[in-house]
């Protein structure tokens, strides 16, 4: 397990997150951090990921309000 940093662009700041280095892979196959946790279940997240994944929810519901 690796601590990186990895750039949300939703919420336009980096987002430290300890992950695998193929964890690393699929956020970048996925299309960036915020494509990968939108798509993946809550059940497969840490709790971590599960407070960026609902920041990045409610900062695109902000987006589509405005």
């Amino acid at each position: 397990l690796q601590v990186t940093s990895l750039w949300s662009e939703s919420l336009s700041e980096n987002v430290r997150l300890r992950v695998t280095t193929y964890g690393i892979r699929t956020v970048e196959h996925n299309g960036g951090l915020d494509a990968y946790l939108l798509k993946t279940r809550d059940e497969k997240l840490s709790t971590n990921a599960q407070r960026v994944k609902r920041r990045i929810k409610q900062a695109l519901s902000k987006e589509v309000a405005a």
